[in-house]
């Protein structure tokens, strides 16, 4: 029941549901012999741990054990160590294994399109099977006995597709199909839900809704590596005025960590009024951006051309930029002030997203308006930056795991930054910290060589 309190849950803990957990960690609620878990970290719960953040159904009846396990994230590549308290053997599950550790048994996994079916039955179980399969061994093979356990092994096998197939769809699908696919003692289990009270009925369905919410919840975690992907730097306008220049910038962010930006170009003059010039670029900041470009200069206008990659270890995206902007300097002895308007047009050439993800060819508009306020003393300029940045393009489309979604960008960022700038000769040390409408805070320091 993401999105309630612990409190707000406790009306609903009845004889056959009960609110196990509810926190920042993990969702938890069982139903009979059924236990639904949303581990948001890894953690344990009701004798099931994990060492990775997954959506879990455990069914425990009559000494058989089922696993339903699914990665909201889509991200989980890695091997998966689910445990449960029992001494279990593997029955049915692809590349999986299992161990025995004191009292607990450890299924090791990875996800099949990020989802996972087995079942396990208790040692002791097993075991007697075993005797009764040696007494059976003189039946023929047409008998009804054997008849019965093929069909019911079908069965099993087609019940456990069905349900890692809604898997991918919704929470709520899971909960539905694999509690009815299951087994003829789930059915039981459930039909025993759908008669009790009206306001049990009215938690399944509000819970329901809420496993929607939990689904969105992740998708928007894949959306913020897509903002990532989508963040678009301007910074080498800056240097549109030196004959040559190489720029490295140290960044540190409360919400992306360590970050840097590394930029090299010239430009050459054709007259007093016009310059051109090229310029190369790598960014990183939670995903590599490497630039390479051209760029001119008339007057008091500046633009530039770039094509961008952006990559990381699961994704890569190519981009095609073009920038326009005006930009003027007016000085009144100490003070100098520099307003600058200008628009940038991204387009999105080529993108591979994990799991087979992909954007739709897009193409962003993004409006930005600053003003630069230089205050000069003591050999050093204190300044105040504000700026005003605007997204005009429309939403992203998302083609994923078969299904399409739209993903849409801030529409609007306010950043404020203030820093001081010391000039040595040809080198420029700058030091600033910025923050924005986003909450984000950034300390940033800025060596500048020119030649």
């Amino acid at each position: 029941m993401p999105g309630y309190t612990a409190d707000e849950v406790n009306r609903f803990d009845k004889a056959t549901i009960q609110i196990l957990k509810q926190n920042a960690q993990q969702d938890a609620v069982k139903v009979g012999n059924s236990l639904f878990v949303n581990f948001f970290e890894a953690g344990e719960v009701g004798n099931l741990s994990v060492d990775k953040p997954l959506s879990v159904i455990k069914i425990e009846e009559n000494g058989r054990l089922d696993i339903y396990a699914a990665d909201p994230t889509l991200l989980i590549e890695d091997e998966i160590n689910l445990s449960v308290l029992g001494k279990y053997l593997l029955k049915e599950g692809n590349n999986v294994t299992s161990i025995i550790l004191d009292d607990k048994t450890k299924f090791t996994f990875k996800l099949d399109d990020h989802q996972k079916y087995f079942s396990a039955v208790e040692e002791s179980q097993e075991t007697s099977e075993i005797t009764q399969e040696t007494i059976n061994s003189n039946n023929t093979d047409d008998s009804p006995g054997n008849s019965t356990a093929s069909t019911s092994q079908e069965n099993s096998e087609d019940s456990s597709t069905v349900a890692t197939n809604n898997i991918v769809d919704t929470n709520v699908e899971t909960s539905e199909n694999v509690v009815e696919d299951t087994s003829n003692n789930n059915e039981v289990a459930v039909e025993g839900v759908q008669e009790s009270d009206s306001e049990e009925e009215q938690l399944i369905d509000q819970t329901s809704s809420e496993q929607i919410a939990f689904s969105q919840m992740y998708l928007d975690k894949y959306a913020k590596m897509l903002k990532n992907m989508t963040d678009v730097d301007i910074s080498i306008i800056d240097n549109f005025n030196y004959d040559h220049y190489f720029t490295a910038t140290l960044s540190e962010s409360n919400k992306h960590g360590l970050g840097g930006r590394f930029q090299t170009g010239f430009n050459q003059s054709l007259n007093n009024h016009t310059k051109i010039g090229a310029f190369a670029e790598y960014r990183y900041n939670d995903i590599n951006q490497l630039g390479l470009g051209a760029n001119a200069r008339w007057y008091d206008f500046s633009s530039f051309i770039r094509y961008r990659h952006v990559f990381d270890r699961s994704a890569h995206a190519d981009y095609l930029d073009l920038y326009l902007g005006y930009d003027k300097t007016f000085t009144f002895n100490q003070l100098s002030i520099q307003p600058r308007v200008g628009v940038l047009g991204s387009y999105l050439l080529d993108n591979k997203l994990p799991d087979n993800g992909k954007l739709d060819n897009h193409f962003a508009v993004q409006t930005q308006l600053s003003s630069k306020f230089n205050y000069h003393i003591g050999g050093v300029a204190l300044y105040v930056e504000p700026t005003w940045k605007v997204n005009l393009d429309d939403s992203y489309h998302l083609k994923l795991n078969g299904k399409e979604y739209e993903l849409n960008r801030s529409r609007q960022e306010w950043i404020g930054k203030i820093g001081v700038t010391k000039n040595i000769g040809n080198y420029t040390f700058d030091f600033s910290v910025q923050t924005n409408n986003h909450q984000e805070r950034k300390m940033i320091a800025t060596f500048n060589y020119q030649f």
